[in-house]
């Protein structure tokens, strides 16, 4: 979501099934199975976002719309490296019992 893109999300295994069926919870992508039905149903999320482009560009459909607040909220909270540096050392406080010094 840091590009602020929507999805066309294949799960394969793990959490990514799971994953999928969020950002489809979320509006910001859709959730295709691989099944028997794949080239269908993929034909189908694809034809959903290609009818967001239009003669003058992108239109902002609802998908769009979602993808970009999420991308937004995500580059106001700073630097990915810092957020994800901070919550480690939350944790490792936490586990510990006391403060970590940097």
């Amino acid at each position: 979501m840091y590009a602020g893109v929507p999805l066309i999300c294949i799960p394969k295994f793990a959490d990514q099934f799971y994953l999928s069926s969020l950002a489809e919870h979320l509006g910001i992508g859709i959730y295709v199975l691989n099944d028997d039905h794949f080239g269908v149903r993929f034909s189908e999320a694809l034809s959903k976002f290609m009818k967001e482009i239009t003669d003058d560009g992108i239109s902002e459909t609802a998908y769009l719309e979602k993808a970009t607040k999420i991308r937004n909220e995500i580059l106001s909270e700073g630097p990915f490296s810092k957020v994800f540096r901070n919550k480690i050392i939350g944790i490792a406080e936490s586990n510990v019992g006391g403060k970590i010094q940097n």
